[in-house]
């Protein structure tokens, strides 16, 4: 499941209050300024990217700011800021300190960035914007892609919910069977990592990377598998959420396409059907009618 959009959106949270309150800390051009001195005095390599990172997450805000008076007196603010983005970019790449820890950061804001994209590509109608706002998030998550080590034993040093955001991303939105083999490896690598030492644990790493990691093994034709994975995930969250916390829709959607070609229609419509009263996305809920009525087999 897209569990980065909420990690993303959490990651935001303080600096939406910021905006939203009139008190955002610094000045974009006080950061800039840190930024600047850091990476010409090239004093901490890790405090720079620490700052251009800040600075990437509230520009991101601050574009998105229905206030368009406003974000275009920061403008000449931030082109100095996308420069010293890119001249960073450059560095990275070329392998000056290609630490993991400078890889997570790195994978972490482009992971950012696509979150922002991703609430456009759910929640907008059919049409360019939400085409535009798909292509924006999938850019993202292949930058971010870009920054997994070559070497899978330094995957464990990770953030798990990176390894499974990018998998599922990977399994979801990959082209081809490498896109979803990888995207079975990352996930399943997470649900490894993340503990279930007790019922909170356990639905969220059901709720995460499980969900995920049947998506993946579906999406390679590992139909079998995958149904044995997901109802596992949905005795999971039946029994460790409750009846005030149901799977979302798109789990439950999930269930419900494995079940189809399962050869389960039964299960399928119900679960299309149920998945439907569970508030889905607007693109979710065109392809939940789109299965009930026969468009998609």
């Amino acid at each position: 499941m897209k569990r980065v959009l909420w990690v993303g959106l959490l990651a935001l949270a303080p600096l939406l209050n910021g905006c939203a309150t009139n008190d955002s800390g610094p000045s974009l051009g006080n950061l800039g300024h840190n930024f600047a001195d850091d990476w010409t005095g090239a004093r901490s390599f890790d405090r720079a990217l620490a700052d251009w990172e800040q600075l990437q997450q509230r520009k991101l805000v601050e574009n998105n700011r229905f206030d368009k008076d406003w974000a275009k007196q920061v403008s000449e603010d931030l082109k100095p800021i996308d420069e010293a983005g890119r001249a960073l970019d450059q560095r990275i790449k070329g392998g000056s300190k290609g630490s993991l820890n400078v890889a997570q950061l790195w994978i972490t804001a482009r992971m950012n960035d696509a979150a922002v994209s991703e609430v456009g590509a759910q929640t907008l109608p059919a049409g360019r914007d939400r085409d535009e706002a798909r292509l924006d998030s999938i850019r993202a998550y292949r930058a971010a892609l870009a920054f997994l080590p070559s070497e899978p034993q330094k995957w464990r040093s990770l953030d798990p919910q990176s390894l499974n955001a990018l998998g599922y991303f990977l399994a979801d939105r990959g082209n081809g069977k490498a896109d979803f083999a990888l995207g079975s490896q990352l996930t399943k690598l997470a649900m490894d990592l993340m503990p279930e030492r007790n019922s909170f644990e356990r639905y969220v790493r059901a709720s995460g990377p499980g969900d995920s990691y049947a998506w993946a093994l579906f999406r390679l034709g590992r139909t079998a598998e995958a149904l044995k994975q997901q109802a596992e995930v949905i005795a999971i969250l039946g029994d460790d959420g409750g009846p005030n916390t149901p799977p979302s829709a798109e789990i439950i959607y999930h269930w419900g396409a494995i079940c189809r070609v399962a050869g389960r229609e039964n299960s399928a419509r119900d679960a299309f059907t149920y998945a439907l009263s569970q508030n889905p996305s607007p693109e979710l809920r065109e392809i939940l009618e789109a299965n009930l009525s026969g468009a998609l087999v």
